[in-house]
């Protein structure tokens, strides 16, 4: 995990963004941004993926929500109407 920068966003929904998952190698890889996050009432934490600048929105939200892969995290939530979009996955802490 990393520390925020700037354009890195503060909140994603209703949810606190924490710190980055990706390293800057990494951001340029994959076709969102991840970040760890814990949603308003301190109760939950998640992963929380927004799209990489320059994405089209409505479909990395329509692909989001049919993402399903063996031992990858399930899509929790997503929000096909806010700016930017996002969709959450279970945060479940592992050993390095």
């Amino acid at each position: 995990m990393r520390r925020l920068r700037q354009d890195d966003p503060q909140w994603v929904g209703p949810y606190a963004v924490l710190a980055g998952v990706d390293e800057e190698a990494e951001r340029h890889r994959t076709p969102d941004r991840r970040y760890a996050a814990r949603s308003a009432d301190g109760r939950r934490t998640a992963l929380v993926y927004v799209p990489q600048p320059g994405a089209d929105p409505a479909r990395w939200a329509a692909e989001a929500r049919r993402l399903v892969i063996p031992g990858l995290a399930p899509v929790a939530e997503v929000d096909r109407a806010a700016v930017p979009v996002w969709h959450t996955a279970p945060y479940t802490p592992v050993l390095p």
